[in-house]
């Protein structure tokens, strides 16, 4: 059996689907690719466990066939032929594929296609949207950045899609102290709840994410149609997922505005000077904000005061962590954040991009109690 390659055609998919093979064994299968040769057009499979990822291209073939060979030296054979075109010459019976390219050959042995586990998602309850790509990739990519995978308590470690006040929102949460809440305007039919683990949520991520996204929900798994793909992944198992509008406590009428850039240029400063915990300490005076990084141990120290733009915030005193202070900013495209005043219900600090003024991306960042001293505990 054989069929005509193209190598920019097989490379673009392949790129996409090797994601999901696995770097360590969990059935010898699951480090192959399946092939699935149908009417001119080549399906390709890779899974690992818990994540599937289903691609296809175009090929020139007189039989449909299948076939499992190993994923690693077929992407590493294939990215090394400066050959454009080449011929897969597959024997059904010996599992055995041969790849000719000009005066080249190569041979390799595979598996029997039929055992490859393919991954659906299946059910009478399943949910089903369809949406612009646009509406979820930015916020699954920021997720994907920050989310503490190893974190031990499963609802906080990975990203959740939510339906909250009849809309989809899209959040997840670092340590319990860093929280970022996505919301779109994507109103389901039906209420769901669901966390994604990382091996889906960081493939996502790195997607292209144009066009439409069509989204499967089952009870135990879901699958995401996206720029010719197909993800189709297990989901994390939690009792319920975390609802992070919960912590954020703000009033919107009450906020200062800071230049993003000179707020970044401090904290880099200022982090040489902080302890193991990067705590830092705030100070709003008016329209002034005060700086100050400490570690005893060292006997440093170091102040800075930065100018910003007071909308009826009270001088108050507050500390944060230095460096998820960074990360935050470093996910803000916009010259000025805005940082809210909480109402005091939660010690939390909310902060967005200036210009987002519909309130879709929100920051939030527990604060460190300070004592009469001013010393961060």
């Amino acid at each position: 059996m054989k069929i005509n390659i193209n190598k920019k055609s097989l490379l673009k998919c392949l790129d996409t689907v090797n994601k999901a093979v696995p770097q360590r064994a969990i059935m010898p299968i699951t480090h192959n690719f399946l092939f699935v040769v149908m009417k001119n057009t080549c399906t390709v499979y890779a899974y690992n466990g818990k994540l599937q990822i289903k691609g296809q291209f175009a090929v020139e073939s007189k039989e449909d066939f299948g076939m499992c060979v190993p994923a690693n030296t077929l992407m590493n054979t294939v990215k090394l032929l400066s050959d454009e075109e080449f011929v897969f010459n597959y024997d059904p019976a010996k599992f055995i594929l041969n790849i000719i390219a000009g005066k080249k050959k190569y041979k390799m042995s595979g598996f029997n296609p039929k055992d490859f586990p393919i991954q659906k998602v299946k059910g009478d309850d399943l949910i089903e949207i369809k949406l612009q790509t646009s509406q979820i990739i930015d916020h699954i990519k920021r997720l994907s950045n920050i989310v503490d995978w190893s974190e031990m308590r499963e609802s906080l470690a990975g990203v959740t899609m939510l339906v909250n006040n009849g809309v989809l929102e899209i959040t997840g949460v670092h340590g319990g102290r860093y929280f970022y809440r996505g919301i779109t305007s994507i109103k389901p039919e039906t209420d769901f709840g669901i966390v994604l683990h990382k091996d889906i949520s960081v493939a996502i991520g790195q997607a292209l994410g144009k066009g439409d996204t069509e989204i499967v929900v089952g009870k135990r798994n879901l699958s995401v149609k996206m720029d010719g793909f197909e993800y189709t992944s297990v989901l994390m198992d939690v009792k319920a997922p975390l609802v992070v509008e919960n912590y954020f406590d703000y009033d919107s009428e009450k906020y200062i505005v800071i230049d993003k850039n000179e707020f970044l240029g401090s904290l880099r400063r200022l982090s040489n000077y902080s302890n193991e915990d990067s705590t830092l300490l705030l100070e709003i005076k008016g329209n002034e904000l005060k700086l100050n990084s400490e570690n005893v141990s060292y006997s440093i120290d170091a102040e800075e005061i930065i100018d910003i733009q007071n909308k009826d915030v009270e001088d108050r005193v507050f500390g944060l962590s230095i460096n998820y202070l960074l990360s935050i900013l470093g996910n803000i495209s916009g010259e000025k954040i805005k940082i809210l005043n909480g109402t005091g219900k939660i010690k939390m600090v909310c902060i967005q991009d200036y210009e987002n003024v519909d309130y879709t991306e929100m920051w939030g960042l527990g604060e460190f109690v300070i004592n009469a001293k001013t010393e961060v505990e």
